[in-house]
């Protein structure tokens, strides 16, 4: 493996931890105050994913960016479940 691909894996690996992080905190928290702060961190942290993703496609196994979108859907469902029932924000879905 070239130096590129080993650091590219590891940025990988490094990005998907953290949003992955933050969305368990988000489902542990009962802190209204720390979800919100959450709630920013998570949508930040998946945007800044999914551009990686775009950028690296051709680097990345076409598997394993299908399997980290669905975990990636499932966070930004729990985004949206947190924001409506506990954050007061209106329904939109």
């Amino acid at each position: 493996m070239s130096r590129t691909d080993e650091e590219h894996r590891q940025t990988n690996g490094a990005s998907r931890q953290g949003w992955e992080s933050l969305a368990d905190e988000l489902r542990k928290t009962t802190d209204i105050p720390r979800m919100r702060e959450l709630v920013i961190l998570l949508e930040r942290a998946i945007f800044k994913r999914q551009q990686e993703l775009a950028l690296n496609a051709g680097k990345i196994e076409k598997p394993e960016v299908e399997k980290e979108e669905q975990s990636m859907k499932k966070a930004l469902d729990l985004l949206l479940e947190v924001k409506v029932k506990k954050l007061g924000f209106p329904k939109i879905r």
